[in-house]
């Protein structure tokens, strides 16, 4: 299965003392966890439904392998519910995004090679307003400068060819972007052209000609790397947007957990709470991460840094346990709205960023 599909599972069962719920779970290579996937209308004896996984609601990281299992849950009002469990379905995911990350990589490539180039025009000699002597030592430097601008642009046309076949593969990449990449691939193809055929015949009658085509050159390597920092920038904002999305998904289905628990007292549910909260640690820390790595710029010119002052999340995920652990339901409840309405703040940031 895509690590972004969906997978459909069909269950079945039967109890003496009826039905109460049913639970998806999941194991991995971060260990286990799982969420309420329906309940059986009037403790009924028999009880069959579908539900629709979608692996993208939960970071599986880097493909890799789960096991899934359905859990049914008895009416045993004497010695309490009991569990029974399906057998193991052992899924294989495919890691769409590993081309997705290819791709951005091959990007940020791009743009430096970019700047290279760039620089490489803007520092060449300036002989091209006047005559060069064939055969000159300035004719000589000349096109030692030129060959070397050359060959800059043609890695970094080969860097671009790559990504435009990258995104041909990559469903994450927005068909806007391939469209002025390859237009952009097109304009630089036209240059090289030109470029080879003045430095193939290069003498004092082509120096005119190829001061206007770096001119050109000098035009177009600065808007293209305008563009592509601007790619960059909304990729970065992008994925700490679709982070703080998966941190909001897992809240409600916590919340849940939290009243059960203050309802029956389970441990074993106080356990799988547990395990929820450390998953949601990891996150957290993933999304400082990336919130980390995006530039001043960005923040500076597309977030609201007001939204961002209260997100020591993490100290506020430990109130959550110790009240959970001392009890008080209630408060870590009211505890989990908070930091819920803290990441809503932070999300709608991001998504006003991006647009």
């Amino acid at each position: 299965a895509d690590s972004s599909g969906r997978i459909e599972i069909l269950y079945e069962a039967d109890d003496d003392f009826g039905l109460s719920e049913f639970r998806l779970t999941w194991e991995d290579g971060e260990g286990k966890s799982g969420r309420l996937i329906g309940k059986a209308p009037g403790g009924r004896a028999s009880h069959n439904d579908t539900y629709v996984f979608d692996t993208a609601s939960v970071d599986f990281g880097a493909g890799g392998t789960i096991k899934l299992r359905v859990e049914a849950y008895d009416n045993d009002s004497v010695s309490g519910p009991k569990p029974g469990v399906s057998n193991a379905i052992t899924v294989k995911l495919s890691d769409e995004k590993q081309k997705h990350r290819e791709v951005v990589a091959e990007t940020e490539k791009l743009m430096e090679e970019r700047l290279d180039v760039l620089g490489d025009d803007i520092d060449a000699p300036d002989p091209y307003k006047k005559a060069i002597p064939a055969g000159s030592r300035s004719a000589e430097n000349a096109l030692k400068a030129q060959a070397r601008i050359t060959s800059g642009i043609e890695a970094a046309s080969s860097t671009l060819k790559s990504i435009l076949e990258g995104m041909k593969e990559d469903n994450h990449s927005d068909y806007t972007q391939f469209l002025v990449l390859a237009n952009m691939d097109v304009r630089i193809d036209d240059l090289l052209s030109e470029r080879r055929s003045l430095l193939e015949s290069f003498d004092v009658i082509d120096t005119a000609r190829l001061g206007r085509l770096m001119d050109r050159e000098i035009i177009e390597f600065e808007e293209d790397i305008l563009y592509l920092d601007s790619m960059l920038k909304g990729e970065r904002l992008r994925e700490s947007l679709l982070s703080g999305r998966e941190l909001l998904s897992e809240y409600g289905e916590l919340s849940e957990m939290l009243a059960k628990l203050g309802e029956t007292g389970d441990e074993s549910l106080r356990a799988e709470i547990e395990n929820k909260l450390r998953e949601l640690e990891g996150k957290m820390a993933e999304l400082a991460r990336k919130m980390a790595g995006m530039s001043g710029d960005i923040r500076e010119g597309f977030l609201n840094e007001d939204a961002f002052k209260s997100m020591d999340m993490k100290n506020k995920l430990d109130q959550l346990r110790k009240m959970m652990e001392s009890g008080d339901i209630d408060g870590a409840l009211s505890a989990l709205a908070q930091l819920e309405q803290t990441l809503q703040s932070m999300v709608a940031s991001l998504e006003s960023g991006l647009q």
